[in-house]
């Protein structure tokens, strides 16, 4: 693992189950509990000129580079938790491992990975209390990969978590990238909590688990309440939000406590592994791209 880590602190070992509540909601809902059909065309505006087929270029490692948290995974053992991090637990008796590989990656020689045909995985834990005010307003960005031909259901799902925030006031985590399969195979990304009362949500008009490397950035601020996201380079308009200063919808804390990594989708079984990879994590003031 190579690790940058702008503020030097320790980070504490933190161990969250993941709620019955959130292993029960329904995937067929959307971030704010309303019921979504499957987009078919989709609405061109959702896209904001991102290529759904467009493969993230092979940079993105952590050499040279001085954001404020920066982990390309490249030193740690396969199969190992990289240092730094903790599992997050899933649910179920012997909940899946997301774990480091070197089967695939984004920048040499290793990546984060998940691969699961239950629910309930176990996802990697890293705490931001190194960073400061950052962990409350910040840019965040992951290069992603699911294995091509993904798991399609003949029902809706499943819903797949990819990056979480920890300690959201109202409900565990904001999840600041989310997907959701549609019977079509098309994906919706979300803006979401575990309890569906927040945030937002596109149509079923993506392919991108499709077995090329993706580049998501999501952008929180506390103080505003609000959050932009960012595919392949090009803003997602109608993921964004802002609620404004005092809501209590997203319920952003002043500082989340932890970035959360890793596949967890919340149907009872695929019939094949959902198999996802993650590389080049990073978190900084400014906006980072996917250089």
């Amino acid at each position: 693992m190579r690790l940058v880590v702008g503020v030097a602190a320790s980070f504490a070992s933190c161990l969250l189950a993941c709620s019955s509540d959130d292993a029960a909601s329904s995937p067929v809902r959307d971030a704010g509990g309303a019921t979504i059909s499957d987009g078919g065309a989709g609405d061109p505006g959702d896209a904001a000129g991102a290529d759904p087929g467009h493969d993230a270029s092979v940079h993105g490692g952590c050499d040279g580079k001085t954001y404020k948290l920066c982990d390309d995974f490249d030193t740690a053992a396969a199969g190992s938790t990289p240092t730094g991090w903790t599992i997050l637990k899933g649910y179920g008796n012997t909940p899946p491992p997301t774990a480091v590989a070197t089967d695939e990656f984004h920048s040499a020689p290793s990546s984060i990975k998940t691969s699961s045909d239950v629910s309930g995985a176990s996802r990697i834990l890293r705490a931001l209390s190194g960073i400061g005010a950052t962990a409350g307003t910040h840019w965040g960005r992951v290069f992603f990969k699911v294995r091509s031909p993904a798991p399609q259901l003949t029902k809706q799902g499943p819903h797949a978590t990819f990056v979480a925030l920890e300690g959201n006031l109202r409900a565990g985590e904001l999840r600041v990238v989310d997907t959701q399969q549609a019977t079509s195979g098309k994906i919706q990304l979300l803006a979401n909590t575990p309890d569906d009362q927040c945030c937002t949500g596109t149509d079923f008009s993506y392919t991108i688990w499709d077995g090329a490397w993706h580049c998501s950035e999501w952008y929180v601020d506390h103080v505003t309440q609000s959050y932009r996201y960012f595919l392949d380079g090009a803003e997602v308009t109608k993921l964004a939000f802002n609620y404004g200063a005092g809501s209590t919808k997203a319920n952003m804390p002043a500082a989340f406590t932890g970035v959360a990594l890793g596949s967890i989708f919340y149907t009872p079984m695929l019939p094949s592994p959902l198999v996802t990879w993650f590389d080049d994590l990073a978190i900084d003031d400014a906006q980072i791209g996917c250089q």
